[in-house]
């Protein structure tokens, strides 16, 4: 996983470089396929404190791209409430993950389920008992 931290209109400072790759390494919880972070933080003068420092960061997941931004009075302020949205999205990406594959944690892996398998009943009942047939249907079907 590659972290790059880019200060647009100005430098980044090695403090908040540290910082910055030890918060976002939280992400990976919810995801092993993070193969790149890219975290730009922006000063815009203005009149408002809240607004003039920013923090965007983006997430390239395998087949899907995370983002979060925000601004504060601080870079340290807007990193956590961008990394709060991505972290967010990312639970998010997660569930719809898991729940695609019914609760499995390997791609090519099976859902366990509480039933036995249909082998082991033959297994314990060595002989089988002969299926009859119930029930019977047809139907006339009109051509289209």
């Amino acid at each position: 996983m590659d972290i790059v931290v880019v200060g647009k209109h100005g430098a980044v400072d090695a403090g908040l470089r540290a910082l910055t790759g030890e918060k976002v390494e939280r992400v990976n919880k919810f995801a092993n396929d993070v193969r790149r972070i890219e975290v730009d933080y922006a000063h815009h003068p203005t009149r408002r404190a809240e607004d003039s420092h920013t923090c965007e960061i983006l997430v390239h997941v395998r087949h899907h791209l995370v983002k979060g931004t925000a601004t504060g009075t601080e870079y340290a302020i807007a990193l956590d409430q961008a990394l709060d949205k991505v972290e967010q999205q990312m639970r998010r990406l997660h569930g719809r993950r898991v729940g695609r594959r019914n609760g499995t944690r390997a791609r090519g892996g099976r859902a366990v389920s509480s039933v036995a398998p249909p082998d082991a009943t033959l297994l314990d009942s060595e002989e089988e008992e002969p299926r009859t047939l119930v029930k019977t249907k047809q139907f006339n079907v009109k051509p289209m």
